[in-house]
């Protein structure tokens, strides 16, 4: 669907496809390295610079306020010099990247509240519901408040016997609909969705239960699960 849409889509919509690829990517490169035996700490690293760079991208775009709009890349410059030194000095390559990943999360929701703000001061969007924008800061919202919880209590995280319950399947659950947001937005703006209330809840629901279910084994086996 990314190919087949990339030509008729605008900028920040192709932002979007590249951040499914890169999701792809990464959790095949993770599937990889744990058959090799070697620690896939670092994709986590690698990725949160990538994601932020280009949810920073996208929203400079996407955003019409043209004073915050050169905000971003000043606020993106900080972050990364943050997350280097946050490297350097407490979290390595090699562990989970708690602090950096709630860093991030409160950045990306602070993006997401700046957008709503401008686009309901502004009022020149007649249905919110066929507005792609607002699908997929809606999806920002939920996914990276419910990252945030998970990034501050970074070691439980990574241990399901400290609350009884495999706590990978919730996140999985939030990556599916966080990639579910970025296909059905996509879609909207490919201007392929025509009645687009009429059928899309039915299949959101449906794919969602069953990429959840799927999920639930891919991430046992890519990052695993301390016993």
């Amino acid at each position: 669907m990314v190919f087949f849409c990339w030509k008729r889509i605008a900028l920040p919509y192709r932002i979007l496809c590249v951040l499914v690829l890169l999701t792809l990517a990464m959790e095949g490169l993770g599937y990889f390295l744990l058959l090799k035996g070697i620690n896939n700490m670092p994709l986590f690293h690698f990725y949160t610079y990538v994601e932020a760079i280009l949810i920073a991208i996208y929203y400079y775009f996407v955003y019409h306020g043209r004073r915050i709009r050169w905000v971003y890349p000043g606020l993106l410059a900080l972050f990364l010099i943050f997350s280097f030194i946050n490297v350097l000095f407490n979290e390595q390559l090699t562990h989970f990247n708690s602090l950096q990943r709630s860093v991030e999360c409160i950045w990306v929701l602070m993006l997401a509240l700046l957008f709503f703000v401008d686009l309901f001061n502004r009022s020149e969007v007649p249905d919110l519901i066929r507005y792609p924008h607002y699908w997929m800061t809606s999806g920002f919202l939920l996914y990276f408040a419910g990252t945030l919880f998970f990034s501050m209590v970074g070691d439980i995280y990574l241990s399901s016997d400290k609350v009884g319950f495999n706590v990978f399947d919730i996140h999985s659950g939030l990556n599916i609909f966080l990639n579910l947001m970025y296909t059905t937005v996509v879609w909207m703006a490919s201007g392929r969705s025509g009645k687009f209330l009429g059928k899309f809840f039915v299949y959101f629901g449906i794919a969602f239960i069953w990429m959840f279910l799927t999920f639930i084994f891919i991430e046992y086996l890519v990052w695993g699960t301390k016993k």
